[in-house]
């Protein structure tokens, strides 16, 4: 029997996965890196370096990482429109970790074409998840980062 084509990747349960572009470095970002040369953001998650993913706080992220989005979503969107009325400063982030419907992260460097197939990709813990109201984004504290070589799951 000849296998004419590969197997579309299915995340298990109780996993989110993320794909990295290499981006380059911004002005006004202090970075250690050669502003020249692309982030390699995957690599830095490999060697421990960068702990953490950022998304933008939208309903898509919610519901991929949260249980009751909604909620969560009214929480935050609830709290920074009140704190714009107030002026208040400094923002402390809020720590939504309790809200967690996932613990696991697949981290993948770029974009595939066509079908979603198997392919390297960091498998790393999600051990906690802030938002920060200034930056209206979500903080995904990520550890332990695995390298899975060609893994297929159906």
């Amino acid at each position: 029997m000849e296998i004419t084509s590969l197997a579309k990747r299915k995340t298990p349960e109780g996993t989110v996965s993320f794909h990295l572009e290499n981006v380059y470095e911004k002005a006004n970002f202090p970075s250690h890196f050669n502003p020249k040369e692309p982030l390699n953001l995957y690599g830095q998650i490999k060697k421990g370096i960068k702990p953490s993913e950022w998304r933008e706080c939208k309903m898509y992220w919610l519901s991929m990482l949260c249980n009751d989005a909604k909620e969560v979503f009214e929480k935050v969107n609830g709290f920074t429109k009140s704190h714009q009325q107030s002026q208040q400063r400094p923002l402390c982030p809020i720590d939504l970790t309790d809200k967690l419907k996932v613990h696991r992260a697949w981290f993948f460097a770029g974009y595939s074409k066509g079908k979603l197939v198997s392919q390297r990709h960091l498998e790393t813990e999600i051990i906690g998840l802030l938002f920060h109201p200034e930056k209206k984004a979500l903080e995904i504290k990520v550890a332990n980062a695995v390298e899975i070589n060609c893994r297929i799951h159906n």
